[in-house]
């Protein structure tokens, strides 16, 4: 996920990159992103990345997505599967 200058780049700008049928899964697996409903994609990204979305979302995963999330924000930037699996 970088920017065209090499950095990271930001959600909405993820967001934005998202074919129609990925934004529309999204918004089916958290229609708590809808409530009040957003004005743009700016916004949308921005209400994703709150607190209290943000323990919504994990409070509804897994133990396996947890640990892969927990993973995750940990491991090294590029992490390939291994070096995640070893994590």
């Amino acid at each position: 996920m970088e920017g065209a200058g090499g950095g990271p780049r930001t959600l909405a700008e993820e967001l934005r990159a998202l074919p129609d049928t990925a934004l529309a899964e999204l918004l089916r697996l958290r229609p708590d992103l809808l409530s009040p409903l957003p004005g743009d994609l700016t916004r949308l990204a921005s209400r994703a990345g709150e607190r209290l979305s943000v323990l919504r979302a994990v409070d509804r995963l897994d133990t396996l997505a947890l640990r892969t999330a927990e993973a995750l924000a940990i491991a090294p930037h590029p992490c390939s599967r291994a070096e995640l699996a070893a994590l």
